[in-house]
């Protein structure tokens, strides 16, 4: 099964090579996700806005969150080689 020759685009690929490359390109998407989860947590680089209750600034953060992994998700992709 996992010796099979794909032709994808008009190359030929081995499934196996084809399969392990996007799992391991998953995985190091998975470690950006986590490292800027981390970094952008209320309270280790900086919390926003500073004095705001718990939900103001949990929601604050969850917003700049989704910003930045909007803004560089792309960049991080390419820099993995794609998809």
């Amino acid at each position: 099964m996992f010796n099979q020759t794909v032709h994808i685009n008009g190359r030929e690929m081995k499934v196996a090579k084809t399969f392990f490359a996007y799992r391991v390109k998953m995985m190091k998407m998975a470690l950006f996700l986590g490292l800027l989860f981390f970094v952008l947590t209320p309270g280790v680089l900086v919390s926003l806005p500073p004095g705001g209750s718990h939900t103001t600034v949990a929601l604050t953060h969850a917003v700049v969150f989704a910003l930045v992994f909007t803004l560089t998700h792309k960049q991080v992709m390419g820099a993995l080689g794609g998809m």
